[in-house]
């Protein structure tokens, strides 16, 4: 996948950041093969490994990621996106009982930001903060474009 596009859309609208850098990481949904167990496997170790901040993931995987404690909360902005964010775009998933339910991803799919890029929806388009980012202030920034 070509990323320049999103790239050069991103340092459009952050011309003050020194650098973007997007990692397309494919994970199958089903299992067909000993290939298929292989490549989710590879898949979650680079996930595991990586430093993004932020992730742009299909509802499937969404899940997935969330079990896994690769998602982090969005605690520091969530009641401003209840009140700017239809709550039909806002996903919570249930993150142990001590912690309740968390606000761990936005629905983008239909967002403008991703037409005329290879960034398809295959079963919805999720923004989700990486478990490992520290410094969420520029993740932030960059989700509160998506809340038009």
């Amino acid at each position: 996948m070509n990323t320049d596009k999103i790239e050069d859309k991103i340092m459009d609208l952050f011309p003050e950041w020194e650098r973007v850098v997007i990692n397309v990481i494919t994970s199958p949904i089903e299992m067909t093969s000993q290939f298929s167990f292989a490549e989710q496997q590879r898949s979650t170790i680079e996930l595991m490994e990586d430093e993004s901040n932020l992730f742009i993931v299909d509802s499937f995987h969404f899940d997935i990621l969330g079990e896994q404690r690769l998602l982090k909360s969005f605690d520091t902005m969530e009641s401003f996106l209840v009140e700017n964010v239809d709550y039909t775009r806002l996903f919570y998933l249930d993150m142990e009982q001590e912690q309740g339910e968390k606000l761990l991803g936005i629905d983008i799919t239909n967002h403008d930001f991703l037409s005329n890029t290879e960034v398809t929806a295959v079963n919805d388009n999720k923004l989700a903060i990486h478990s490992r980012s520290e410094d969420t202030g520029n993740a932030l920034q960059f989700v509160e474009i998506f809340i038009d």
